[in-house]
């Protein structure tokens, strides 16, 4: 079983609706997630990651997206 992180792809969503760049020290100050952890996830190096942080991250672009996201958006099984 192979799971994909699609982090930079939210990233790349939210920058464009919010024409304003977003660093992985941004979505930590606003959410609490510790830059180690993001950077992990979004290089794809996570193992295991708390669900609580997967809706934190998906609250997080939703406010940045201004639409509904489930964790497909976040994270796929391929």
């Amino acid at each position: 079983m192979t799971m994909r992180w699609h982090l930079k792809e939210l990233i790349g969503r939210a920058e464009s609706v919010t024409r304003e760049s977003i660093s992985y020290r941004d979505i930590s100050s606003a959410t609490g997630i510790s830059t180690n952890t993001i950077t992990n996830i979004a290089t794809g190096r996570a193992q295991r990651v708390d669900l609580d942080t997967v809706d934190t991250l998906l609250v997080f672009f939703k406010g940045k997206i201004g639409e509904e996201l489930t964790t497909d958006d976040l994270l796929r099984h391929i």
